[in-house]
């Protein structure tokens, strides 16, 4: 699955930030002021559900990335800006000229190709396809639901409930581990009741690795 594209780590890094940062501001710039807010809302679930996700997927070993620098528990923090610029923003933009529907199908088909695409920015493993299914039910499709609600002003209560969880969301992860933290950093707590490492992971992530714990990694 996976394919070496002969392409540095730092300029696949760069491709894909700028790429969809890029492509975004070209349709942002031609949308009125409740899409923007729209996009900007289903960007900003698609970031917090996506970090939580690949942290969940290097834990299991169903990818890994091969960079260093700004990183969140192993995960480049700017490659995931670009990807969730790509599943949060873009459908909501496009959804005046392409049905959203369309748009979500697209960008699965295009992640699955791309993810296998992209080493050694990322390597995948066997189990790989699972942190996949998690990517798209826990990020793409509840963010572009919330993005398409607040754009078409529909559904009050539902887009209410979602934007507390994104709001308590983003209070949980305001305070993320130190760049320095490594993947083979422990998670439980000390005796002291501190987190080990420099940072504090937030409780959110914590709470889904029981959920994916009988999930299969790349050992199984």
């Amino acid at each position: 699955m996976n394919i070496d594209t002969g392409l540095s780590v730092a300029a696949l890094r760069s491709c894909a930030v700028l790429l969809p940062v890029l492509l975004v501001g070209a349709f942002w710039v031609a949308s009125s002021a409740r899409v923007r807010g729209a996009a900007f809302l289903a960007m900003l679930w698609n970031f917090l559900a996506l970090l939580l996700v690949n942290v969940v997927a290097v834990q299991n070993g169903w990818w890994s990335f091969g960079t260093t620098g700004t990183m969140w528990s192993s995960v480049p923090v700017d490659v995931v800006l670009g990807w969730s610029a790509l599943w949060g923003a873009l459908p909501i933009l496009l959804a005046r000229w392409v049905n959203v529907s369309v748009t979500v199908c697209v960008l699965i088909a295009a992640d699955v190709l791309a993810m296998g695409s992209l080493r050694p920015l990322v390597t995948l493993e066997r189990a790989w396809w699972w942190g996949e299914l998690l990517a798209v039910a826990a990020a793409l499709l509840p963010g572009v639901l919330l993005g398409t609600l607040t754009s078409n002003q529909r559904a009050l209560r539902t887009r209410a409930s979602m934007q507390v969880v994104l709001l308590a969301r983003s209070s949980c992860s305001a305070s993320p581990p130190s760049p320095s933290s490594s993947r083979t950093s422990s998670w439980r707590p000390i005796p002291d009741g501190r987190r080990s490492g420099t940072g504090s992971r937030p409780a959110a992530v914590a709470s889904w690795i029981p959920c994916c714990s009988n999930l299969p990694s790349s050992s199984s």
